[in-house]
Order: structure tokens, then C-alpha cells, then sequence
């Protein structure tokens, strides 16, 4: 076996791994967190404004992980992330944490969602032939959305019959479980990099996130429009269900329809992003979403939740191996950067719209929330299609009617 394929079959074994049971930890902590506080009697806006506070901290950082990343190396900090995921869960299993302890858990969630994306992503990237890298971020994708499945359903029941206490102890054991078999099983590929002091690098990342390349910052205006449309109701989404008469058995059901949708076109989705181009899946993957918006703004009976709740799955399967590639495509060479400073930017785009959404949500009710949602995406899905396509895949499809066949 070359060393190319040594990379390719360990990193995506250990990928793979870490992905199945970070899936089953974090479907665990996304269907309930919020749901957990609007037990303890927080109000919408109270719990909105928990999550923009926590989502500051990781837009601040990613910057400058992006130049860990490049220094010390993707397998490394792919670790750390892992190791904030299970510090973020272990926080929470204790009872009537206060709200301090929920904003600093969320902070570290979101610093493993922020800062993990990247490192897994240029670990992967480093690992596997870009011509099949799609398909391979599919294979990871499907891993973690398998877990998904069996972790929302099986977190809502032990919530519902024993404690959140338990509930995020024995997520916190899951995910240390995933992160120490991910650091035994993986490898760092070789980089060929001039080494410069520690502090140099940071700065340095920090620099050029303030002055991107050309080519990357086409892409901020997607990642802006579309983080906004997503995290003025999103992360709430459990406290809305709960408000609307869903107890935790049942919205961990829903969100395993959603984990089921998600793990069944996760490959195909990462199939179809390698075909047509990454910007134009994008586009379909909004155009999805766009049409659960009024599912979920008014969940009842549960039949359209579900509904609603397998479109998003669909929707999210579709645009993360797009995302990953797209970002691959237009980084250049500082790929670990390139994703740290991408995920910083949806970050900061995402910092005030969940207390936004908290706010309008206890002023005027879901549908204002969900209507703002809507606008928004439809504008993503404009954007990746008209700005951000590929110039040869365009001239491609304007000269197929003169192929003959």
C-alpha cells in the first residue's frame, strides 16, 4: 500500500468513527439544548440571547485556528475540538445548571462545530483525491448522520424517562469515546511548509482574514445571507416544538426524521455536488430548505412536522459536502485557514440572529421568524446560483445543444 492510500483508508476510517459518535452526541445536545432551557422556564429571548452571547466566542477564534490548523496540524486539532465537544456536553450534566453554564457549554459546542469543521475538513481534503472528495466528505457525512438517527430519538426517551442530568453525561461519554479512537486510528499527511514562529502564524491568519483572496471572498455574501436565514430559527427549533406541546420523547422522534432523510442522501448529495458543480447544489439544497419554512412555523398536527423536519434533513445533506467542496475549490493553498475563516464568517453572521429571532418570536409569534427565513434563503439560493457557478461549467452547458450524440 503507497502512502497516499495509507492517508486515504486510516483518515477515513478514523473520520468515519469520530464522525458516528460525535453524531450521536451532538444530535443529542442540538434536539435539547434548547428545549432544556424552556424546562427550566427561560423565555425565548432569554435563550436567544444565550446563543449569541456563545457564538461571539467562536467567530473571535476561528481566524486565528485557521493558522493552528496550518502549524501544528489537522490531526491534532481535529482532536482539540473533540475534547471541546465533550467539555460542552459535560457542563450540562448536572441539574438546574444556571445560565452562565448555558452560555459557556454552547460557546464550546460551538467552538467544536467552528473550529472542528475546518480541521476535519483539511484533514480529509489532504487525505483523498479532490476529483472524489465530495464523495468522500459524503461517506463521513453518512457516518454521522447514521448516528443521528438512533441519538435524537434515544436522547428525547433517556431525557423523557430519567434526567437531562443523564442525558448529557452519557453524551459526554459517547463523544470521548469518538475523539480518543479518531487520535489513535488517524494520521497527519506531510506538509511542505516553511516553519515560522507560533505567534507569526496566528497573526498572520488574522491578516489575511481581514484581506482575503479575490477568489474566497465571492464566497462570504453566501455564507452571511444563509447562516442569517438558518440561526433565527434553528437553534431554537426544540424550544418552539416544546412550546407548541411536543414533550422530549417526541421531538427527539422528529429529529430523527430528520437524521433519517439526512443519512440516506448524504452520498448521493456528495455524487451530485462532484456532477454538477458544488455553487449549484448550494442553490438546491436552499431551494429545499425554502419549502419546510412553512412546515415547521406552525408544527401541528405531527405529521407536518415530520414533514418539515425530513425536508431539512435533505436540505442540510445537500448542502454540506457542496459547502466543503466549494471552499476547496476556491481556497488556494491555505485550506486550514481558508475553512476556519469561512466558518468565522457564518459565525459573525450568525451572532445576533438568534437573539433576533428569540425577540421577534416572543414579540409576534413564529411566522414572522420563519417569513424573514424564507427571504433570506431564497437570496442564498439566487446568490450561489448566479454568482458563484463554476465559468467551465457554464460554457459547458451553453455548448451542449451543438454536441451530437
Amino acid at each position: 500500500m503507497g502512502r497516499r492510500e495509507e492517508f486515504l483508508k486510516r483518515n477515513v476510517i478514523a473520520l468515519t468513527l469520530f464522525s458516528f459518535f460525535r453524531g450521536f452526541s451532538v444530535s443529542g445536545y442540538q434536539a435539547l439544548f434548547s428545549a432544556y432551557m424552556k424546562t427550566l422556564g427561560y423565555s425565548m429571548t432569554s435563550i436567544g440571547a444565550a446563543l449569541t452571547v456563545s457564538s461571539i466566542i467562536a467567530a473571535l477564534i476561528a481566524p486565528g485556528f485557521g493558522g493552528i490548523i496550518e502549524y501544528y496540524g489537522a490531526r491534532i486539532t481535529t482532536t482539540a475540538t473533540g475534547i471541546a465537544l465533550v467539555a460542552a456536553l459535560a457542563l450540562l450534566a448536572h441539574p438546574s445548571p444556571p445560565y452562565i453554564v448555558f452560555i459557556v457549554s454552547y460557546a464550546l459546542f460551538m467552538l467544536a462545530f467552528s473550529l472542528g469543521q475546518p480541521a476535519r475538513s483539511t484533514l480529509l481534503a489532504r487525505s483523498v483525491p479532490v476529483q472524489r472528495y465530495g464523495y468522500y466528505v459524503g461517506i463521513t457525512v453518512t457516518a454521522f448522520a447514521a448516528a443521528r438517527i438512533v441519538g435524537s430519538i434515544a436522547s428525547g426517551w433517556i431525557a423523557l424517562k430519567t434526567s437531562y442530568t443523564t442525558l448529557f453525561a452519557f453524551l459526554a461519554v459517547l463523544a470521548a469515546i469518538g475523539v480518543s479512537l479518531f487520535h489513535i486510528l488517524s494520521m497527519e499527511p506531510k506538509q511542505d511548509s516553511t516553519r515560522l514562529r507560533f505567534r507569526d502564524v496566528v497573526i498572520g491568519a488574522y491578516r489575511r482574514a481581514l484581506k482575503p483572496n479575490p477568489r474566497i471572498l465571492k464566497l462570504y455574501p453566501l455564507l452571511v445571507i444563509d447562516r442569517s436565514a438558518w440561526s433565527l430559527w434553528f437553534p431554537l427549533l426544540s424550544a418552539h416544538l416544546k412550546a407548541v406541546g411536543y414533550n422530549e420523547g417526541e421531538i427527539g422522534l422528529l429529529y430523527t426524521v430528520q437524521s433519517v432523510l439526512f443519512a440516506l442522501s448524504s452520498v448521493p448529495w456528495g455524487r451530485i455536488a462532484d456532477r454538477i458543480g458544488p455553487a449549484e447544489t448550494i442553490a438546491l439544497s436552499e431551494a429545499i430548505a425554502l419549502s419546510a419554512i412553512p412546515l415547521l412555523a406552525s408544527p401541528t398536527p405531527w405529521f407536518i412536522a415530520a414533514a418539515g423536519m425530513a425536508v431539512v434533513g435533505f436540505s442540510i445533506a445537500a448542502w454540506i459536502p457542496a459547502y466543503n467542496k466549494l471552499v476547496a475549490q476556491l481556497a488556494g493553498d491555505r485550506l486550514g485557514e481558508a475553512y476556519a475563516n469561512a466558518n468565522a464568517v457564518r459565525s459573525l453572521a450568525g451572532t445576533p440572529t438568534p437573539s433576533i429571532g428569540g425577540y421577534l418570536y416572543q414579540a409576534s409569534g413564529p411566522i414572522v421568524v420563519y417569513s424573514v427565513s424564507a427571504v433570506l434563503m431564497i437570496a442564498s439560493a439566487l446568490y450561489a446560483y448566479k454568482v458563484l457557478r463554476c465559468p467551465k461549467n457554464r460554457k459547458r452547458r451553453k455548448a451542449e445543444p451543438n454536441i451530437s450524440p
